[in-house]
Protein backbone atom coordinates (compact mmCIF):
# COMPACT_ATOMS: atom_id res chain seq x y z
CA UNK A 1 0.00 0.00 0.00
CA UNK A 2 1.80 3.61 -1.08
CA UNK A 3 0.16 7.25 -1.12
CA UNK A 4 -1.40 8.74 2.21
CA UNK A 5 -1.65 7.25 5.31
CA UNK A 6 -5.67 6.01 5.71
CA UNK A 7 -7.40 8.03 8.28
CA UNK A 8 -8.18 5.82 11.39
CA UNK A 9 -4.64 4.15 11.22
CA UNK A 10 -2.06 4.39 13.67
CA UNK A 11 1.34 5.39 11.96
CA UNK A 12 3.00 5.11 15.43
CA UNK A 13 3.27 5.53 19.17
CA UNK A 14 5.65 8.05 20.53
CA UNK A 15 4.29 9.03 23.96
CA UNK A 16 5.61 6.28 26.75
CA UNK A 17 2.95 4.68 28.75
CA UNK A 18 2.17 5.99 31.87
CA UNK A 19 3.26 2.97 33.40
CA UNK A 20 5.98 1.12 32.08
CA UNK A 21 7.62 4.65 30.35
CA UNK A 22 8.01 2.40 27.23
CA UNK A 23 6.70 3.29 24.13
CA UNK A 24 3.49 1.18 22.61
CA UNK A 25 4.53 -0.76 20.16
CA UNK A 26 0.59 -1.47 19.83
CA UNK A 27 -2.41 1.16 19.44
CA UNK A 28 -5.98 0.13 20.52
CA UNK A 29 -9.25 0.67 20.97
CA UNK A 30 -11.59 0.19 24.07
CA UNK A 31 -14.73 0.95 25.30
CA UNK A 32 -14.87 4.61 26.52
CA UNK A 33 -16.61 3.16 29.94
CA UNK A 34 -13.61 0.87 31.07
CA UNK A 35 -11.11 3.55 28.92
CA UNK A 36 -12.40 5.87 31.86
CA UNK A 37 -12.52 3.28 34.69
CA UNK A 38 -9.12 1.83 34.27
CA UNK A 39 -7.29 4.36 32.49
CA UNK A 40 -8.34 8.06 33.40
CA UNK A 41 -5.22 8.77 35.37
CA UNK A 42 -3.01 8.01 32.73
CA UNK A 43 -0.45 10.59 32.33
CA UNK A 44 -1.18 12.24 28.60
CA UNK A 45 -4.31 9.70 27.55
CA UNK A 46 -1.48 6.90 27.00
CA UNK A 47 -1.32 3.01 28.49
CA UNK A 48 0.16 0.32 26.92
CA UNK A 49 -2.49 -2.70 26.43
CA UNK A 50 0.19 -4.94 28.73
CA UNK A 51 -0.10 -2.40 31.34
CA UNK A 52 -3.85 -1.63 31.00
CA UNK A 53 -4.09 -5.56 31.49
CA UNK A 54 -2.38 -5.31 34.71
CA UNK A 55 -4.49 -2.48 36.00
CA UNK A 56 -7.90 -3.79 35.31
CA UNK A 57 -6.48 -8.09 36.29
CA UNK A 58 -7.92 -9.14 33.27
CA UNK A 59 -11.79 -8.47 34.21
CA UNK A 60 -13.53 -7.15 31.28
CA UNK A 61 -10.68 -6.64 28.72
CA UNK A 62 -11.73 -9.28 26.66
CA UNK A 63 -15.33 -7.58 25.90
CA UNK A 64 -14.46 -4.35 25.93
CA UNK A 65 -11.51 -4.36 23.40
CA UNK A 66 -12.56 -3.51 19.79
CA UNK A 67 -9.46 -3.25 18.13
CA UNK A 68 -5.68 -3.69 18.32
CA UNK A 69 -3.17 -1.64 15.55
CA UNK A 70 0.11 -3.26 15.82
CA UNK A 71 2.81 -0.21 14.45
CA UNK A 72 6.09 -1.71 13.24
CA UNK A 73 8.31 -0.36 10.74
CA UNK A 74 6.50 2.05 8.02
CA UNK A 75 3.66 -0.39 7.90
CA UNK A 76 0.30 -1.02 10.70
CA UNK A 77 -1.40 -3.66 11.03
CA UNK A 78 -5.71 -3.76 12.10
CA UNK A 79 -6.81 -6.63 14.09
CA UNK A 80 -10.08 -7.09 14.86
CA UNK A 81 -11.48 -9.67 17.23
CA UNK A 82 -13.75 -12.13 15.65
CA UNK A 83 -13.44 -14.78 18.93
CA UNK A 84 -13.79 -13.20 22.33
CA UNK A 85 -12.97 -16.11 25.24
CA UNK A 86 -11.99 -15.60 28.86
CA UNK A 87 -10.99 -18.36 31.31
CA UNK A 88 -10.83 -18.48 34.99
CA UNK A 89 -7.75 -18.90 37.05
CA UNK A 90 -4.04 -20.11 35.67
CA UNK A 91 -4.79 -22.76 32.85
CA UNK A 92 -1.15 -23.67 32.40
Amino acid sequence: MSGSWPEGISDGLTSTCADCNEAPRFDFRVADEFWSRWAGTARLGVLCLPCLDRRCCGVGLVDALDEVQWTGTHHTVQLTPILRHSYAGDQR
